[in-house]
C-alpha cells in the first residue's frame, strides 16, 4: 500500500424506524464495488451492529421515561441514516401518486 491509496470503498446505511410504542425495525444495507468487501462484512460490522442494538435499547429506557414522546430523535452522527430515509420516503411519495 502507498500513502493516500484507496484501501475500500463502500457505503452503510442502516435506520431505526418505529414499528409499534415500543417497537421497533432496524433496516441494514451495504453496497460495495468490491464483492470481497461484502464478504468480509460481517466479520466487521457485526459487533458494530450489537452496538446499535445496545444503544438503540438504551435509547428506549430514556424515552420511555419522558411525558411526551419527541416526534423524531437525530443526532449528527444519524447524518447518513437520515439522507437514506429521505431518498426512501421520495420514493415512496412518488410511487404513491
Amino acid at each position: 500500500m502507498r500513502a493516500g491509496e484507496l484501501l475500500r470503498s463502500n457505503r452503510v446505511w442502516h435506520a431505526v424506524t418505529p414499528a409499534g410504542r415500543t417497537t421497533t425495525n432496524y433496516f441494514f444495507s451495504m453496497a460495495s464495488p468490491d464483492p470481497k468487501a461484502l464478504d468480509e462484512a460481517e466479520s466487521y460490522l457485526k459487533p458494530v451492529i450489537e452496538e446499535d442494538i445496545f444503544a438503540t435499547v438504551e435509547i428506549e429506557k430514556i424515552i420511555s421515561t419522558l411525558d411526551e414522546l419527541p416526534p423524531e430523535l437525530m443526532l449528527k452522527s444519524d447524518g447518513t441514516a437520515v439522507l437514506g430515509r429521505r431518498a426512501l420516503q421520495r420514493m415512496m411519495d412518488a410511487e404513491r401518486q
